[in-house]
């Protein structure tokens, strides 16, 4: 039978919540009815949707990603967090708010979770938090000794 210590369940704890915290996610295509308000999307632009948010995020831009603010018959408001140049760099944008037409929009792919992936990094954050609590020592009073004093020899 395998005891955890202490030390070993607190590292176990800690790497949980911080996949929890982090997590991994997807893009998935929107095939259904069009996104709605609240939800994270990556709107991939057309070459007039790259022209029409060069003042906002510079040129090249092909995709931005945000939360929908709004979507009208002819306009998608975003609130944008980032952008991806067609080179693929990412430019992180303390939200700015763009109303792309309909046009400037090839597709839409929104943000979900990845149960799958979150857990695989949790598993071997636990286990690498795990291993090191057993490779530099579990004990719980910071590497002391838990063992009373002995006697005091005075000579």
């Amino acid at each position: 039978m395998v005891l955890i210590c202490r030390g070993a369940a607190r590292a176990i704890a800690i790497a949980a919540g911080i996949t929890a915290a982090a997590g991994c996610y997807r893009y998935e295509a929107v095939t259904g009815p069009a996104p709605v308000a609240g939800q994270d999307i990556r709107a991939d632009l057309s070459s007039a949707g790259t022209s029409q948010v060069r003042t906002h995020f510079g040129p090249n831009v092909a995709q931005v990603d945000g939360k929908v603010l709004d979507i009208r018959s002819d306009t998608l408001l975003l609130a944008v967090t980032a952008a991806r140049t067609q080179d693929g760099f990412t430019i992180e944008v303390p939200s700015d708010t763009v109303a792309l037409p309909r046009a400037a929009v090839t597709s839409v792919s929104k943000r979900s979770f990845a149960l799958g992936q979150s857990a695989l990094v949790g598993g071997l954050l636990a286990g690498g938090a795990v291993g090191a609590v057993a490779i530099l020592g579990s004990s719980d009073a910071g590497g002391f000794s838990q063992r009373p004093p002995g006697p005091v020899s005075g000579k």
